[in-house]
């Protein structure tokens, strides 16, 4: 009896190894024939799922495994292999543009003080000038007022 019961189990070890090669398999040439179709978009992602789940029936997997395949999602699509390339180049351009905006700003900041500068030298000259004008006129009319004031003819100096 007890030889019985040995020879029933490793008959059934045996087939779960098979099974379990079958079923590795499988999912194999699955994942072989069916993952390109679906990364490149020939084959829909659910279409895949459903055989995928038809499989794991046929295998008898149980319901766990078939909620974890419904919580499978569609693959992302393959990121163009110039993109990455194109954000750095764009990137670039952008900090390119904020740096020569920088630049504008700074050159225009410094024109800016310079023609403030002028002005205040201009200004201050003005005053320089005016001040001199006033003090040229302020001189003349002090020697027009000692003219006016002086005796003027031949015996103007002397004193009667």
């Amino acid at each position: 009896m007890q030889t019985l019961r040995r020879e029933r189990a490793t008959g059934e070890a045996t087939e779960d190894k098979q099974d379990v090669q079958e079923l590795l398999g499988a999912l194999g040439q699955f994942f072989q024939s069916v993952g390109p179709m679906v990364q490149s978009g020939v084959l829909p992602f659910d279409v895949a799922k459903g055989l995928l789940t038809a499989m794991a029936r046929r295998y008898r997997l149980g319901q766990d495994f078939e909620e974890e395949l419904n919580k499978m999602q569609p693959p992302q699509p393959p990121e163009d292999p110039g993109a990455e390339l194109k954000k750095l180049e764009l990137q670039a351009r952008q900090e390119e543009m904020a740096h020569e905006k920088a630049m504008r700003e700074l050159d225009f900041g410094l024109k800016s003080e310079e023609h403030k500068l002028k002005m205040m030298e201009m200004g201050q000259k003005a005053q320089l000038a005016a001040a001199a004008h006033e003090q040229k006129m302020a001189q003349m009319q002090a020697q027009a007022l000692l003219q006016a004031t002086k005796p003027q003819g031949p015996g103007a100096n002397r004193a009667d």
